[in-house]
């Protein structure tokens, strides 16, 4: 105390999703404590307890303040188990659920079915590869017996992809979306892709 090293400052990076006044909840409590007698291993593990945090380097500058460097998980998709609905990460795994006032939930697509979330991930990057996200706006995605997906529009219209050649659907879907007006387009139901080398239109 003499020489002032206690903790009066906090730095914290890295933050995109954790609000800031959650990592100072868990830290002011070690406020005016000495710099050098500072429980940095608890200090990590309390931080590791906040669900969006995948990991965490603490270190302080031996004087007056502590340093926090976080990496967050990223969300790829909203995961609907149990009745609920979960935030989830690029291998699957579960990080938080989902409440109102969550305005991150408007960006993802909704995934259903058993092994959904562990599966996601191949899906995306095949949208994504294909294209197939620059044309529509998927809302929900339902992953049928394990094996294939069913896609559904935000006009509600339903894509049925193959279970081996999603690929090849998803850019028969392109060239059949391309030839359709809005009107033709709107008055659809379902678009059955499972057999590539034909496309099965039901109307409303």
């Amino acid at each position: 105390q003499k020489y002032d090293y206690r903790l009066t400052s906090l730095e914290v990076n890295g933050l995109e999703i954790i609000k800031l006044n959650e990592i100072e909840k868990l830290i002011n409590i070690y406020n005016n404590q000495s710099i050098f007698l500072l429980p940095l291993d608890e200090i990590s593990k309390s931080l590791k307890d906040i669900p969006w945090i995948k990991s965490v380097d603490i270190s302080t500058n031996f004087k007056n303040t502590l340093y926090v460097n976080i990496n967050e998980f990223k969300p790829i998709g909203i995961y609907f188990f149990n009745n609920n609905y979960y935030f989830f990460a690029k291998n699957g795994k579960i990080i938080k659920l989902v409440n109102n006032n969550h305005i991150l939930t408007y960006e993802f697509i909704t995934f259903y079915g058993k092994y959904s979330n562990l599966n996601a991930f191949k899906l995306l990057e095949l949208l994504e590869n294909s294209g197939f996200n620059f044309i529509e706006k998927i809302v929900k995605a339902e992953f049928i017996n394990s094996r294939r997906w069913n896609l559904f529009l935000e006009n509600d219209i339903e894509i049925r992809l193959s279970e081996i050649k999603s690929e090849i659907a998803l850019q028969n879907y392109i060239k059949l979306r391309k030839n359709l007006n809005k009107n033709e387009f709107d008055s659809i139901r379902s678009i059955d892709l499972r057999n590539v080398e034909k496309a099965i239109i039901e109307l409303k």
